[in-house]
């Protein structure tokens, strides 16, 4: 894939509209997030472009919005073929449209791959990807397990702040059948605008390349409007966002996580309601009564 060689590619267009609409949770001009999955199924005829829209309820900024990529799920694959596949996207110019691409070797055998996605327009949540070569670091003389560090830049990232940093595999070329690869480290320097990462493989024949997503939070006390948790996919409930991903490999059998960013918020409904969207704690304080993620405010008779 990631050579001279013919590629299956899926383009994906999700128009990202504005609408008045009311939500306390998803997608709105409160979060300015958006998490989601598209699947794709390997079927005679399937075309080699397919569009879609994701209607959203807030007008994306002047400066624009970040995307994090990754496989939420990946069926029908014959392993003895190893992986070669990329997921990609981003901002279409200054429009409201995420374009992403599914690359995939045509000789690899697969029935439905399901793409997850999150995009952010916030100044405490960052995201994006990059193409890593592993073959540059292999080392012959090395048998069993083999360590590799990748650096990249991002895009300027206010200072003064900490944050976390939560690394995907959006992609991976390696003809391996039962191989090991995790990522033992991911570090982000605020000051430098450095991305590190430390992974660790056992592949043989060796990983010739890895595409990279990230996910960068601002962390410290009132830092995020949300609860953050990483955590297996199998273990997701009610989080407003969660952004599935492959975190590692283990046999060749990808190992899938979910990130996932929470917020206390709820509708309100009640003649004693001052906003449609309010809090659990500000709802409770103003006499209401939660009921999942609803509130009821009744007025004064």
């Amino acid at each position: 894939m990631f050579k001279a060689k013919k590629i299956f590619a899926i383009f994906v267009s999700l128009a990202l509209f504005s609408s008045v609409g009311f939500s306390c949770t998803g997608y709105n001009a409160l979060d300015l997030i958006k998490t989601d999955t598209v699947s794709f199924t390997n079927t005679k005829g399937i075309g080699p472009e397919s569009c879609y829209s994701v209607v959203i309820d807030f007008d994306v900024p002047v400066y624009g919005f970040q995307t994090a990529l990754s496989i939420a799920s990946l069926n029908g694959n014959r392993l003895a073929d190893g992986y070669d596949f990329a997921v990609r996207g981003g901002q279409k110019a200054n429009s409201k449209t995420l374009s992403i691409s599914l690359l995939i070797d045509e000789y690899v055998s697969w029935t439905k791959i399901t793409v997850s996605y999150l995009v952010t327009a916030r100044n405490d949540i960052f995201a994006g990807e990059f193409l890593q070569d592993a073959f540059s670091q292999y080392d012959c003389s090395v048998t069993g397990n083999q360590e590799l560090s990748f650096t990249a830049n991002v895009p300027a990232i206010p200072v003064n702040f900490d944050y976390d940093v939560k690394v995907f595999v959006a992609g991976i070329e390696v003809k391996d059948n039962e191989f090991d690869f995790s990522i033992k480290k991911a570090a982000f320097n605020a000051r430098t605008g450095v991305l590190e990462i430390k992974a660790i493989t056992n592949a043989v024949p060796h990983v010739e390349n890895i595409y990279f997503s990230y996910v960068i939070y601002r962390t410290g006390s009132g830092s995020l409007p949300f609860t953050v948790s990483y955590i297996p996919s199998s273990f997701v409930k009610t989080e407003d966002y969660v952004f599935h991903h492959i975190a590692s490999f283990t046999k060749s059998i990808p190992d899938f996580l979910a990130l996932n960013f929470d917020s206390e918020r709820c509708r309100c409904a009640g003649k004693g309601c001052a906003d449609k969207c309010s809090t659990i704690s500000k709802c409770t304080s103003n006499g209401g009564v939660v009921n999942g993620r609803d509130c009821v405010i009744c007025g004064k008779s």
